[in-house]
């Protein structure tokens, strides 16, 4: 005959506290890679703040700045934090 033990009410909540805890990181990592994969497939590149003209209408695309090695790079980068986290 084997004994088990029985879980008290504050080991049970304690218990139910870590596993939500483990669901919210799970989705936050989820919402954020998938922000991530949306990101990457629009080919989204952040702004410069750099201009064609002085009056600031024409802005250069990441692109022109930094070539599209550079744009290929940054895409690279940001799929490596998604993995890696």
């Amino acid at each position: 005959m084997t004994l088990k033990r029985v879980l008290s009410t504050e080991e049970l909540e304690k218990i139910v506290e870590q596993q939500e805890k483990t669901i919210l990181d799970l989705r936050f990592s989820l919402v954020n890679k998938n922000k991530i994969l949306t990101q990457i497939k629009n080919w989204e590149l952040p702004r410069v703040n750099q201009y064609w003209d002085e009056e600031h209408k024409r802005e250069m695309s990441y692109e022109a700045c930094y070539g599209s090695n550079g744009a290929r790079a940054y895409i690279k980068s940001i799929a490596a934090t998604a993995l890696n986290n």
